[in-house]
């Protein structure tokens, strides 16, 4: 297991470091969409819907970075996908 550490240190630092940084990055944005939307006086339920956007186009971005940190085949993750669908289209 120790091994495993050493070997992977770097992917590991990076990985942390992204998911700090995303986490840093979505407390922000959901502040300051927040601001705007009290002082520009933008109906609440938009202004959650703007935030949970952007929340999901940053975690989408974290996963991006973090798959092409560790090496990630994008076929392979592709493959998943349309099994993980195709299931789901004959459930």
């Amino acid at each position: 297991m120790e091994e495993f550490f050493l070997e992977q240190r770097t992917e590991i630092l990076a990985t942390t470091i992204t998911v700090v940084v995303i986490l840093v990055l979505k407390f922000i944005t959901d502040k300051t969409i927040r601001k705007i939307g009290r002082l520009s006086d933008i109906v609440e339920a938009r202004t959650l819907l703007i935030t949970k956007y952007v929340s999901i186009l940053l975690t989408l971005l974290g996963f991006g970075i973090i798959s092409f940190v560790w090496g990630v085949n994008f076929r392979d993750v592709g493959l998943v996908f349309s099994s993980v669908f195709a299931v789901i289209g004959v459930a």
